[in-house]
């Protein structure tokens, strides 16, 4: 039957698709920002769940997509979004002379396994046009 804007944006939001299958992009996306987030804030419990609150919000925002054009639009957000978590915030800890401190030699490991896994993801989630 003809699915309204309400409910097929309630089955994007929970995952499922028009047929009423789970939709496993929108899920791994989902959870892919899930772990980033978790990852980029391990020790901060509050900015874990001012993020989680706005991973939440996009999602419920959106709206589901209906096109290929959509979805790889929507997959090379949440690629950019959850490569920023990954690769742009690096949390220190206060040090007892007041200053932030890392270990850069374990963030340039890191961020080696994150290049990596970006460039599988880039390749996982490229979508064919038309004469290739």
């Amino acid at each position: 039957g003809k699915v309204g804007k309400g409910e097929r944006l309630l089955r994007y939001v929970l995952g499922m698709s028009s047929a009423g299958t789970p939709s496993f992009g929108v899920q791994s996306a989902f959870r892919r920002l899930m772990r980033a987030q978790k990852k980029a804030f391990r020790n901060d419990g509050e900015m874990q769940r001012l993020v989680l609150q706005e991973i939440r919000s996009k999602f419920a925002q959106g709206s589901a997509p209906t096109t290929e054009a959509e979805l790889a639009e929507a997959n090379a957000q949440v690629l950019e979004a959850e490569l920023f978590l990954r690769n742009n915030i690096a949390q220190g800890a206060l040090s007892e002379s007041g200053n932030y401190t890392f270990d850069a030699a374990e963030l340039d490991e890191v961020r080696a396994m994150e290049a990596e896994k970006e460039q599988k993801a880039i390749r996982k989630t490229s979508v064919p046009t038309k004469g290739q």
